[in-house]
Formats: C-alpha cells, sequence, structure tokens
C-alpha cells in the first residue's frame, strides 16, 4: 500500500453518474458495475466514493482501484464501528 501524501487531495463524494472506475484492468462505469454487484438501485446514490487527486479510488465497500493500475496509490478504507 502506499499512502496518501500531504499534497494529494482526498474527497469522499456520492454518485451523480458517469463515473469511471479503473477495475481490473479496464477502465469501467460504475453504473455498469454497480448492476453486476446486485446493488439495488435506491442504495446506489448512498454508497461513499473516495477520490484522491479527482481520480475514483474506492467505492466503500465493494472495490479498490485495482491494483495493476501504474498510477494507483493503493488504499482501502473501512468503517470504525
Amino acid at each position: 500500500f502506499q499512502y496518501i501524501r500531504n499534497q494529494d487531495v482526498l474527497e469522499v463524494r456520492f454518485r451523480q453518474g458517469g463515473e469511471i472506475f479503473y477495475w481490473k484492468g479496464h477502465h469501467r462505469c460504475l453504473k455498469k458495475l454497480f448492476q453486476a454487484w446486485k446493488v439495488p438501485p435506491f442504495l446506489r446514490d448512498q454508497i461513499p466514493l473516495i477520490y484522491v487527486n479527482g481520480i475514483l479510488k474506492q467505492v466503500v465497500g465493494y472495490a479498490c482501484e485495482y491494483e495493476e493500475n501504474p498510477h494507483s496509490s493503493q488504499f482501502q478504507v473501512s468503517y470504525l464501528t
């Protein structure tokens, strides 16, 4: 894992539509991934999306950006209870 640097911009956003996610070696539409993961449509807008420097890096609870991306900063967010 690599760490987020001080100059990196970390954002938590929610789905707006049109998001692209680099996963398993390919750029994929988040909508299609949600369908493949069988996420009910009414929940999709409630799932946090983690961006680093404007790039979608994690769909919390579902996937992190695939590690073979040479431009990837790997990290994982977990909920603390």
